[in-house]
């Protein structure tokens, strides 16, 4: 459990930077950890806490104010 709170917060803190397709969050995730990614990113949805954008063959994700508002707090947290 803390460790898939932890992947959210990661996934979030890298989607503050730009949106991206669930493709390159694997590719990005995979460098250093093994979460996985479509679940997570399937629950930050259902929370709220990020659009999923359809785009021909591709899933893009993007944060929500909300999104931005958990990982500011989640900062705070850690800091």
């Amino acid at each position: 459990m803390k460790q898939e709170a932890l992947g959210m917060v990661r996934i979030l803190y890298i989607l503050q930077k730009k949106r991206m397709s669930i493709q390159q969050l694997e590719q990005e995730e995979s460098s250093g950890h093994s979460l996985p990614i479509q679940p997570i990113v399937q629950k930050l949805h259902q929370y709220g806490y990020v659009y999923l954008i359809y785009y021909q063959t591709d899933v893009y994700v993007s944060l929500t104010k909300k999104g931005s508002k958990l990982l500011n707090k989640a900062i705070k947290m850690y800091v």
